[in-house]
């Protein structure tokens, strides 16, 4: 794994990528070569495995499966020429228009899954794929939020309907054949309960996207 940009965010993206994927080695780059070095010795003993800092980006990209960018620039850091198969790439920094760490063609030759369509089209990486006109919003291939939304709750059940009147009393002599009909009974709609299949679905597609996460990386090609 490849950490860019040593900082609070850099150092908890790293923690959370050794729970969930077996790591064995890594590189720490940043403009501050201090500031690698310090995350560098102290997560490496903290770890258990060695994290290297590194001044050469393109060979410490080039040596892993996972890069990760948590950084405030500006411009790109990551260009076409450093991606290779199966990298990962988890953009973190770029996070309003102002800000990008992904090259545009580079992005647009990877397999994109942002965590909200509207808010990385608005703002980094993305919007300036879109604005450079090489992506749109439609070569995306998948977003977390549109997965983990609650499923619409269920409609009330109908209100039962008002009972018929009693009818007027009447004598015997009077009263009419249908008087003594007995009445239908009303009828309740029966409330169907859907809010444990509508969870299950929830259920499912936030585990399908995060499938989708971790396979990219298994699979030929790069995903951002």
């Amino acid at each position: 794994i490849t950490i860019v940009g040593c900082g609070e965010q850099g150092e908890a993206q790293l923690c959370a990528m050794a729970a969930v994927r077996p790591l064995r080695a890594g590189f720490a780059v940043d403009v501050d070569s201090a500031r690698a070095t310090s995350l560098a010795a102290r997560l490496s003993i903290q770890l258990g495995w060695r994290l290297e800092a590194s001044t050469n980006l393109a060979a410490a990209v080039a040596a892993s499966d996972i890069c990760v960018t948590c950084t405030t620039a500006e411009s790109p850091l990551l260009f076409a020429e450093h991606l290779h198969p199966g990298l990962f790439v988890a953009a973190v920094g770029a996070d309003n228009p102002a800000k990008q760490e992904i090259d545009a063609t580079a992005l647009s030759r990877s397999r994109v899954v942002v965590d909200s369509l509207a808010a990385c089209a608005a703002g980094g990486d993305l919007h300036h794929a879109i604005k450079a006109n090489v992506m749109t919003e439609q070569d995306v291939k998948a977003s977390i939020a549109a997965a983990t939304v609650p499923a619409p709750a269920p409609p009330p059940p109908a209100p039962a309907p008002a009972p018929a009147p009693a009818p007027a009393a009447t004598s015997p002599a009077t009263a009419s054949p249908a008087a003594s009909t007995p009445a239908t009974p009303a009828t309740v709609p029966e409330a169907r309960n859907e809010s444990s299949s509508g969870l299950m679905w929830d259920i499912v597609g936030l585990a399908a996207v995060i499938g989708i996460v971790f396979l990219l990386s298994r699979k030929g090609g790069s995903s951002v």
